[in-house]
């Protein structure tokens, strides 16, 4: 019986802690719902905890819960098809960023003899920007591990940038993590100001806009809760979308919307409601990001984001 398209995925690793979680205690159906969340996404549940136990013949019902039928692997060999995706990874030129050239040599030995399973060539992007960053460039690999090392540090640092109005800027920030904008292809940090860590505003510097990074020697003890940092900064009023499970729009909004807080609620069959919080720095690629679903999703609000979306859709028809 075939239970996952790729063996060892996300779906996976759920129900290996589902059934390591429920080896010698029984669990709950809504443990599993947190279960799969925690090691998933929020909606992860409602396709993988019926099936669990209903279809898949994994858990056993007694009056406690639900008991494992099966003993857990502890170590997992890498596939043929993994090892086809690890060289597929390296031949992607961000890979430098993370990894020095000695790790990388390594890891091309070992996968010498291994066909990758895809390569940047079989790949043809219609809705990106084409002012990509360069990830190839000295400088920007180097402003990327200093900023990865404050981070792990939770260092402080002088970054001098170039803004979006063209202004030098000057400031001292603690870096708090580093995100990869799919429809721009490029990177940011997310930051706080070094004068606002009690009552931390989040901001946003693109790397690639960074002239100058230099580490200081102060650093910070205390914890910072980004997410609701970030939290605060939300509108009001999230955006509300109405998705059908047509052309499979559930399972790929879930994906691509992965990187936003979002609720999301079953309505009936074929239909799902999902709130998307997000602020104005969200605002333009979170629009663009629902218009690419096409008549699949329909936004129900609010009010100012639905006339946004009206506008691009009227400026779009006026260009064709």
């Amino acid at each position: 019986m075939e239970l996952f398209t790729e063996i060892y995925n996300c779906y996976f690793q759920i129900v290996d802690e589902i059934c390591k979680a429920a080896r010698e205690t029984p669990i709950t159906e809504k443990d599993m719902l947190a279960l799969a969340a925690r090691f998933g996404y929020e909606e992860s549940g409602f396709m993988i905890v019926p099936k669990l136990i209903n279809n898949w013949n994994l858990l056993e019902k007694t009056e406690e819960g639900y008991l494992s039928k099966i003993d857990n692997p502890e170590v997992l060999p890498l596939t043929t098809l993994q090892k086809r995706w690890l060289k597929a990874i390296l031949l992607d030129e961000r890979i430098g960023l993370f990894l020095e050239n000695a790790q990388l040599d390594i890891l091309h030995a070992y996968l010498k003899n291994i066909e990758p399973l895809f390569t940047p060539e079989n790949f043809y992007y219609y809705d990106r920007f084409q002012d990509g960053d360069d990830f190839t460039s000295s400088k920007y690999v180097c402003h990327f591990r200093t900023l990865l090392e404050a981070i792990r540090k939770k260092q402080y640092v002088d970054i001098r940038f170039c803004s979006r109005r063209s202004k030098d800027v000057c400031h001292t920030y603690l870096p708090c993590r580093i995100e990869y904008s799919a429809k721009n292809d490029k990177f940011r940090v997310l930051c706080i100001s070094g004068k606002n860590v009690t009552s931390p505003r989040v901001e946003i510097v693109n790397i690639s806009r960074i002239d100058r990074i230099t580490p200081t020697e102060k650093t910070y003890d205390g914890e910072i809760d980004l997410a609701e940092a970030i939290r605060t900064s939300y509108y009001k009023d999230p955006v509300k979308l109405l998705i059908t499970t047509k052309r499979n729009t559930l399972e790929r909004t879930m994906l691509h919307f992965a990187n936003y807080e979002k609720r999301t609620k079953k309505l009936d069959d074929d239909t799902y409601e999902c709130q998307i919080f997000y602020n104005s720095m969200m605002e333009t690629e979170l629009l663009i990001e629902i218009l690419s679903f096409g008549p699949t999703i329909k936004v129900l609000g609010p009010e100012d984001f639905l006339t946004k979306v009206k506008d691009r859709v009227r400026r779009q028809i006026a260009l064709m």
